[in-house]
């Protein structure tokens, strides 16, 4: 049985500015689909992560379950989710150490280039108990819901640091992914891919030996080179395409070292470049504007907490199709989705959903984000760390309802030069030579916990064509004219003016 959760504000104001008065009107909703998914009773969170996993064009999903172990759930045709974890290849009880159910965050890639998606899990140290014999997790994906454990074999195994999370980005440029692994209170690690299935530690060279919990990649100032966003504390670091970073310091980066929990980037006032939305430690919201590789702090009522509410996770997406980017927000009174009107004005929609209700000192509700039953609106797979006190889990699909007129892409990147899933690519949409939507691929439309690798969703509002033009980070350009909305597009990187 669903629950109808139903957004509280009617967007007139959005109708009238973006598809005219005699448009009707559009509503986002939601509806609890969590029926989907087996029933379980875990401990556990550390969030979800969307991916294919064995080719079949509908996304999976994997939740992490912290102190338990992964729940991988496979999409059939029906849009519903068996368990097959058990014959994924994924270890839980013949590890060296008994503490390797301390998981955290995964992420997934194609680090081989071979066609199938990879798993990067992040395992603890049980407090730092179990620091130098515990290790992480690098799971060579086979594209049929099964993996094979490498991590010994590649040179991931990270035995000195609490993992928490990771990302997956080509620092570069030499068209193998290369990995980071974030960890609390012991230094971070920088894995370069070798492109032979082994990866070399280059943390010191590349000048990220210290610790975070969470990372954003992301080229904020468009030469080239992706950089990195990081927390806490809010650091902002830019790859010099030599192989460093090198941390912003005041006043060229004003927000540096403020106490953010989750961080992401995305083209706020569409302006061709991307900006960053992150919840502070005890403290609102904040936007931070990006012109040109200029931050600037950008307020708003929507995202203003008027109560002692504590704020989570943060996830860029196009909840309406407008082209226009939208932040989806967890927070302990609530789930909202900060709709984005244009000209960095905001409407906030509570969901009429139960709270998550975590506390300052146990937060990691994230939202990630994926049109998981391919009907070109962006839903929502969460889970409930309230329940993780009472030794069970919720774990939710908040799938998107919405009505509304606006039109939809979702691109699919096949690297032959660059990396095969096109992370980097920076992509332009547009209409009658007018900008409909800026973006830059992370393979993630979530945070920390909760990302994902599925394809890139673009809202493009009622344009029945579009322009699209892609920027692959060899350089590359592909570019094709007058594409027909409301499909899912493969774009390669020999493809040029289509």
């Amino acid at each position: 049985m669903r629950m109808k959760w139903i957004g509280t504000t009617l967007l007139a104001a959005i109708v009238l500015a973006s598809c005219g008065a005699d448009t009707p009107p559009r509503r986002l909703g939601f509806e609890d689909n969590s029926s989907v998914i087996p029933s379980v009773w875990l401990p556990g969170h550390y969030g979800a992560l969307w991916g294919d996993f064995n080719n079949d064009a509908r996304v999976d999903l994997i939740y992490m379950g912290h102190g338990s172990g992964p729940l991988m759930l496979a999409q059939t045709q029906d849009h519903d989710f068996k368990d097959v974890t058990g014959n994924s290849g994924i270890k839980d009880s013949d590890w060296e150490y008994v503490q390797q159910k301390d998981r955290h965050g995964a992420s997934c890639t194609d680090f081989d280039n071979d066609g199938n998606l990879d798993l990067f899990i992040s395992h603890g140290a049980k407090r730092g108990e179990t620091l130098g014999i515990k290790y992480d997790e690098l799971l060579k994906g086979n594209g049929d819901f099964t993996f094979s454990e490498i991590t010994r074999a590649a040179g991931t195994m990270n035995q000195l640091g609490r993992s928490r999370s990771s990302v997956w980005f080509d620092y570069n440029k030499d068209g193998w992914i290369d990995l980071f692994v974030l960890n609390h209170n012991s230094d971070n690690v920088m894995y370069k891919n070798n492109g032979d299935g082994t990866f070399t530690d280059v943390t010191a060279e590349a000048g990220l030996a210290f610790s975070a919990s969470r990372a954003a990649p992301a080229d904020f100032d468009l030469d080239g080179d992706i950089d990195l966003l990081v927390a806490w504390p809010l650091n902002l670091y830019r790859n010099d395409g030599a192989g460093e970073f090198v941390m912003l310091e005041r006043p060229e980066f004003a927000f540096k070292d403020i106490l953010t929990f989750s961080i992401a980037w995305g083209d706020a006032d569409n302006d061709g470049d991307l900006d960053i939305f992150a919840s502070q430690m005890n403290k609102d919201n904040i936007l931070i504007i990006n012109d040109e590789g200029h931050f600037r702090a950008a307020e708003s009522d929507a995202w203003m907490a008027d109560d002692d509410s504590v704020s989570a996770g943060v996830s860029w997406g196009d909840m309406d199709n407008d082209g226009l980017i939208d932040v989806v927000n967890v927070r302990s009174d609530g789930y909202f989705v900060y709709l984005n009107d244009g000209a960095l004005s905001f409407s906030v929609v509570k969901l009429d959903a139960p709270a998550p209700a975590f506390s300052k000192q146990m937060r990691y509700g994230d939202a990630a984000l994926a049109d998981f039953n391919n009907d070109g609106l962006l839903d929502i797979a969460t889970d409930d760390l309230n329940k993780y006190m009472l030794l069970k889990n919720k774990y939710m699909l908040l799938e998107n309802t919405s009505t509304t007129v606006n039109k939809w892409l979702a691109l699919e990147f096949q690297g032959t030069k660059n990396n095969r899933l096109g992370i980097g690519n920076k992509v332009w949409i547009s209409s009658n030579d007018k900008l409909i939507a800026y973006r830059e691929y992370t393979g993630s439309s979530g945070n920390m916990s909760s990302a994902g690798c599925g394809p890139l969703h673009v809202g493009v509002g009622q344009n029945l064509e579009v322009d699209i033009r892609v920027q692959w980070l060899n350089g590359f350009e592909s570019i094709l004219h007058n594409v027909p909305a409301n499909q899912t597009l493969t774009v390669s990187d020999f493809e040029r003016d289509q």
